[in-house]
């Protein structure tokens, strides 16, 4: 029996990174298999979508700033950047929205909102209908 013992195949001790991998696969695996519903999927292209109009609208704004002054104070964007957040941009989509821009007397500032007003508002209105979509699957689907 001592034969037996001695000469079999002995197990090897447990690492404690081996109860931590395992722990880490079961996790990902349930991560992924809630990303997956359509609930999921609707939030991570919402998610997309904000994070896209939040570049858009940033570099829009930090270039109007720094390129066309006038046009910045004539769209009375000094007031979003202080202290307030980002659901403060419905407020310049409206300006790019009903043209208030063409009201300016800065020439280079009307053709650079011209020129950037169909991204702005696109950036824009994605959001609001991936948010929408957003909404709706929850209701549908729920989250599992």
């Amino acid at each position: 029996m001592a034969a037996a013992i001695s000469g079999g195949v002995s197990a090897k001790p447990r690492s404690p990174l081996d109860g931590r991998a395992r722990f880490a696969r079961a996790i990902l695996g349930k991560t992924r298999d809630l990303l997956m519903t359509p609930t999921g999927i609707a939030f991570g292209l919402f998610s997309l979508a904000v994070v896209l109009e939040s570049a858009v609208w940033a570099t829009c704004l930090y270039r109007l700033k720094s390129r066309h002054p006038h046009q910045w104070q004539h769209a009375e964007q000094p007031l979003l950047w202080q202290g307030r957040t980002l659901l403060s941009a419905r407020r310049t989509m409206v300006y790019f929205q009903d043209q208030t821009y063409l009201s300016s007397l800065d020439e280079g500032g009307m053709r650079f909102c011209n020129r950037n007003r169909t991204m702005m508002l696109g950036a824009y209105w994605l959001t609001v209908m991936a948010g929408a979509a957003l909404v709706v699957t929850l209701a549908v689907s729920g989250w599992g």
